[in-house]
């Protein structure tokens, strides 16, 4: 059985509309001549706002399909075409509706170009590809070095020279120069709206916890898909107001407090309520580092090496994941960590077992790995999973 997740905050009910805003703009824009990219997720699409490229994210759209419930419809639709199962969900989905009728929001407008970045996703490239020859239409890949300790000099050096040859493919595309005072806006406005992002982030340390996932789930489409854009900056200075507001007055999650529990990996779209059934002993998620990866601070006054370094990130090596995660439950005062072994999101899932060491060492925190698939929930089982949480939250207790 899957549910929607309980959310707390006034604010979180705006974001559905900010979504549909998002989606059938960039419809509109596809009618008034405006250029349409369809990006990955986590680039520089701060570049592509200030170039005025309508941007859409196959990644979130199909998350959103995923809550709609209607996914697995699109992700048949690919497998009869071909594409095997064992294909990251997001990817199925997208292709899916390229082939089947009945997308939520009309789906997503046809590209004039596409822009990929070559990095940590290695199915980014090829499901590119795919969409490059479906739609016949430019490709523009980012070939982001591989960063796995310190983000050195020489890779904010190569990234920026991909930044540059970014901006004179948008250029010879769009018929348009870079204003870069227009980018340094921009940047600004991004730079604003992860400020925002860290700062309710933030807020989720205090006892108890004023926001919980399902909130939080939901509040990050703008830092996913908006940076760059006041649209961000607005709904976030509602958001922190909102939050702020709850932890003066002491409100929390739930009634009462007993288990502060973190998330690792991309959570189940299709059962974001699954966050509810820990509030039946107690338990909240005070924390998934998944969701504060997306905010990046930025300089305007340099807005391409600041670009480079927040789209640099090493935050998927052993490291750098097991000393932020550690620094993070100590922060905010984690009992528990629940960690979603992803079938679509390997890079995510794979050094799971060595964090799961790494906490309970270091921490004494116990963890819990579940099996499933962030998009595609044809073969969760929701009582095995609920029976493996009650062992776990017995045992925690």
């Amino acid at each position: 059985m899957t549910e929607k997740g309980k959310k707390g905050l006034e604010t979180s009910k705006e974001v559905f509309k900010l979504a549909s805003e998002h989606y059938l703009g960039a419809h509109e824009a596809k009618k008034q001549g405006k250029p349409v990219t369809w990006m990955t997720g986590y680039d520089p699409v701060e570049i592509l706002y200030a170039m005025d490229v309508a941007v859409v994210y196959p990644e979130n759209y199909s998350a959103l399909c995923a809550v709609t419930q209607v996914a697995p419809k699109f992700i048949e639709a690919a497998e009869r075409s071909g594409y095997s199962s064992d294909l990251c969900s997001y990817a199925r989905n997208t292709i899916g509706t390229t082939f089947e009728e009945g997308a939520p929001l009309g789906g997503l407008a046809p590209p004039d170009f596409l822009v990929v970045a070559r990095k940590f996703c290695k199915t980014h490239i090829k499901w590119w590809q795919v969409l490059s020859r479906r739609f016949n239409c430019p490709l523009f890949i980012i070939d982001a070095p591989y960063v796995t300790g310190k983000v050195e000099d020489y890779h904010i050096d190569h990234y920026v020279s991909q930044l540059e040859d970014l901006i004179d493919f948008l250029e010879d595309r769009t018929g348009k120069k870079m204003d870069y005072h227009k980018l340094a806006e921009v940047v600004k406005l991004s730079d604003r709206a992860s400020g925002l992002w860290d700062e309710v982030m933030g807020m989720r340390k205090n006892v108890p916890c004023p926001v919980g996932a399902a909130d939080i789930l939901s509040c990050m489409f703008a830092i996913v898909t908006l940076p760059g854009t006041k649209t961000a900056v607005d709904f976030y200075e509602r958001l922190r107001d909102e939050v702020k507001e709850r932890v003066k007055n002491k409100m929390g999650v739930i009634p009462e407090e007993k288990y502060r529990l973190t998330w690792d990996n991309i959570v189940l779209w299709y059962n974001v309520g699954l966050s509810n059934y820990f509030h039946r002993y107690g338990a909240v998620f005070v924390l998934e580092p998944y969701t504060m990866v997306w905010s990046g601070r930025l300089d305007s006054s340099n807005p391409l090496e600041s670009l480079a370094r927040k789209y640099l990130s090493p935050f998927i090596e052993l490291n750098y994941r097991a000393w932020s995660m550690v620094e993070l439950c100590k922060q905010y005062k984690v009992d528990g960590a629940v960690m979603h072994s992803n079938r679509s999101c390997k890079f995510l899932s794979l050094l799971q077992y060595e964090l799961k060491d790494i906490l309970m060492d270091r921490l004494g925190i116990p963890s819990l790995i579940i099996e499933a698939d962030h998009c595609d929930g044809r073969a969760y089982s929701d009582a095995q999973i609920k029976t493996k949480i009650d062992a776990f939250m017995e045992m925690l207790g």
